[in-house]
């Protein structure tokens, strides 16, 4: 039997400039490592959509799970989305029942 391996995919110009530490990366990598998936591959992109698009194809291949962290905001400029639609060749669809789990906990937050 072949072993799985993974990809820890993690999108932000935060990142690479050094303003925030990559702690998810690691806190994943020794998640995996815990469950017996090797992490083979760690890799850090820009958030702009073809340096996103080119990593998912380098990786798409290679790794039976790619796990992709960061890119994603509250903000309309968010590009990550937009990139992994067109990846995959799908839409987005309105979960109405998650949307009513997120907006009840903001709402028991006190926060918009």
């Amino acid at each position: 039997m072949t072993a799985h391996t993974a990809c820890v995919l993690t999108i932000g110009d935060e990142l690479l400039n050094g303003d925030v530490v990559n702690t998810n990366a690691s806190w994943l990598g020794q998640i995996l490592r815990r469950i017996g998936i090797p992490c083979r591959t760690m890799l850090t992109v820009s958030d702009k959509p073809d340096q996103i698009l080119q990593a998912l194809e380098q990786v798409w291949q290679a790794h039976d799970l790619i796990i992709i962290t960061g890119g994603l905001g509250p903000t309309r400029d968010d590009v990550t989305k937009k990139v992994l639609l067109s990846f995959f060749e799908d839409k987005l669809v309105r979960n109405e029942r998650v949307l009513e789990m997120v907006t009840n906990y903001f709402e028991r937050k006190k926060r918009p």
